[in-house]
């Protein structure tokens, strides 16, 4: 049985353990509405699709630090830019790209609304090169261009 400590949107939800020795953060479609008002969830919940374990009370800290922060829109695009991903390419993604991802897109969505310019050097060589990944990056580009 894991306690909800907060629903950061509506996939992602921060949870512990009753013995709040382990926290997590949970990800599944629709998670976050299906426990807004709920305190705790059964571990196994087949609405949980994704579970990573946070390793410290410093990297707990800074998760939750990070997901006040977002907007909630931005963690619904980088959800989809993830599911994009493995969808693409399966495979183990590393368990951080839940949270560094969408403070990535926060931050490149500020820095173009606030008319500062982003240059990339090695775009064509990207292209080029990662001819798969640079399609699904271009898709992503569109989803967050929509936000």
């Amino acid at each position: 049985m894991l306690q909800v400590e907060r629903v950061v949107g509506s996939n992602i939800v921060l949870a512990r353990s009753h013995q709040n020795t382990k926290e997590y953060v949970l990800i599944g479609k629709g998670l976050g509405f299906a426990f807004k008002g709920e305190s705790t969830v059964q571990a196994d919940d087949p609405r949980i699709e994704k579970r990573f374990r946070l390793e410290d009370r410093e990297e707990w800290g800074q998760a939750q630090e990070l997901m006040k922060d977002l907007d909630p829109n931005v963690i619904d695009i980088s959800d989809r830019i993830i599911r994009l991903i493995t969808d693409q390419f399966p495979g183990k993604l590393n368990d951080k790209i839940y949270l560094a991802l969408p403070s990535h897109i926060q931050f490149t969505l500020y820095r173009i609304r606030n008319g500062m310019e982003i240059l990339n050097p090695f775009l064509m060589e990207t292209k080029l090169s990662f001819p798969k990944e640079f399609e699904i990056a271009s898709e992503a580009a569109a989803m967050i261009g929509e936000a």
